[in-house]
């Protein structure tokens, strides 16, 4: 096969890729950020007195018609720390995206700059 032809076929599974993931991350987004006042609420609530007062009412057995992982001590911490590596990964995922696009525009702009 012609190497042109390899080429834009390539280059064209890579585009459709790219698409197609760029439409899953967008959804995940959106869900994410509709998320944002339900993380909000639950932190809130977890460094609030109210949260001891029902973790000790826990402890007492007062709640053991219904689930209650929210008072375990380790479950809502956990959940809080993987949400802030969760947001610090994408921030460094974005900035690298970000990085390129800026490297692209300049090469635009003033040319390769490994050829000066």
């Amino acid at each position: 096969m012609d190497e042109r032809v390899q080429r834009v076929m390539k280059q064209e599974a890579a585009l459709d890729a790219v698409n197609a993931q760029l439409a899953e991350l967008q959804g995940a987004l959106a869900r994410w950020e509709a998320m944002r006042q339900t993380y909000k609420e639950l932190l809130a609530y977890y460094e609030s007195p109210l949260w001891l007062e029902d973790y000790d009412a826990s402890n007492r057995g007062e709640f053991s018609e219904i689930p209650c992982g929210v008072l375990s001590q380790d479950a809502v911490y956990d959940t809080l720390t993987t949400q802030f590596a969760v947001a610090e990964d994408a921030l460094r995922i974005a900035q690298a995206y970000l990085a390129d696009r800026g490297d692209e525009e300049e090469e635009a702009l003033f040319g390769d700059k490994d050829e000066a």
